[in-house]
């Protein structure tokens, strides 16, 4: 079970309730291996025991029963929007908001413009390579064997590059291949791919769409069910000639 997979079934995890149910045990466990997977639970747990405790909080009428009751034999004519039906129905209304609201600040939409961002900064600051390959076809069966997005398809221009191997990366809970390549005079570059549904506002088509990042030029495009993001050192000239 990757992260993705855990995510989903931790969204019906009840803490205090679901402690002891076998079907979440994997899911906890994958929870405990990811640290960004295990910030977002607890985040989660919060959650639930928020709403569950305003849920409690909402009060019931001492006289409730009697009043279900007695309206069951005698239909009185009333203004709706006074009956502690009304009321309460108005106070689970607002809950749902607040909650939804809490939801949208914890888990904002993963937006096309931060990935390209954090893996641009990612390629600058400094990393390990998980995987040690000095070909092409050889990184892709090593991102095919570790489960990592391998049905890319590279750009031509890149086969001038030398290939040095790749990573293997996690953005918010979605698996990223990056493909590490080394240029003339040090104007290294570095290939992302991601799924592309998880991305808001990425590009929809296979033209690229160039933009600097930092002291990256970027170019960013969609094709076949896959984002890629090519980053290189140098201009965009550059840059151009690797597409």
């Amino acid at each position: 079970m990757d992260s993705r997979q855990a995510k989903q079934l931790l969204n019906l995890y009840r803490p205090g309730v679901d402690d002891a149910d076998p079907q979440f045990a994997e899911a906890l466990a994958q929870a405990e291996r990811d640290p960004e997977l295990r910030h977002w639970f607890d985040q989660q747990c919060a959650l639930h025991v928020e709403i569950r405790d305003k849920v409690k909080a909402i009060p019931v009428p001492a006289d409730l029963r009697e009043r279900i009751l007695s309206e069951q034999k005698v239909v009185r004519p009333t203004v709706w929007w006074r009956s502690p039906f009304a009321i309460a129905a108005a106070a689970v209304v607002a809950i749902i908001v607040s909650i939804y609201s809490i939801l949208l600040q914890l888990n904002p939409p993963a937006r096309f413009a931060e990935f390209r961002k954090q893996v641009a900064d990612f390629a600058t600051a400094g990393y390990e390579l998980d995987v040690q390959s000095d070909s092409f076809e050889e990184l892709r069966q090593q991102f095919a064997s570790r489960g990592w997005p391998a049905d890319y398809i590279v750009p031509a221009g890149l086969a001038k590059l030398r290939v040095r191997g790749g990573c293997l990366m996690n953005w918010r809970g979605h698996k990223v291949s990056m493909l590490c390549l080394r240029g003339p005079e040090r104007h290294d570059a570095w290939l992302y791919v991601i799924e592309q549904a998880p991305l808001s506002g990425a590009p929809k088509l296979p033209t690229p769409q160039i933009a600097a990042v930092g002291n990256l030029e970027t170019a960013s495009w969609s094709d076949g069910g896959k984002t890629y993001v090519l980053a290189a050192q140098g201009d965009e000239p550059f840059l151009r000639t690797l597409l």
